[in-house]
């Protein structure tokens, strides 16, 4: 089940409630106006496949929580403001990840074992 809120004109923080759509696999809130920082609660959505929060005013660090999101096979943080850093959230994916596509801008530089990840 997935739930498209693109193009909305949707604004303000995500609110932590939506932690409680743990049924979702699609969740789109893209091309909004939502600012501040992606909650923790994110991680509650364990059967999401694609998550998309691009083209937003979000800022801050992602937190380590997306790493619980077992099934995630797609993120796109791109186009906000200033997403931090993955590498907390990334250190708690599972190793048997099939596949996971990420797109995000970053505003700071990559240990040279993080981007070595993406050779292999």
């Amino acid at each position: 089940m997935g739930l498209d809120l693109f193009y909305m004109g949707l604004q303000g923080t995500i609110a932590r409630d939506i932690g409680n759509l743990s049924f979702l696999t699609y969740l789109d809130l893209s091309n909004n106006s939502f600012i501040g920082l992606i909650p923790n609660e994110i991680g509650n959505l364990i059967c999401l496949r694609t998550l998309n929060m691009s083209y937003n005013e979000l800022s801050g660090h992602i937190p380590n929580s997306v790493g619980l999101l077992r099934n995630l096979q797609r993120l796109d943080l791109s186009a906000n403001h200033a997403i931090g850093s993955m590498l907390g959230a990334y250190s708690t994916f599972s190793p048997y990840r099939e596949f996971l596509y990420v797109e995000i801008n970053f505003q700071e530089r990559f240990p040279l074992t993080f981007a070595n990840i993406y050779q292999n």
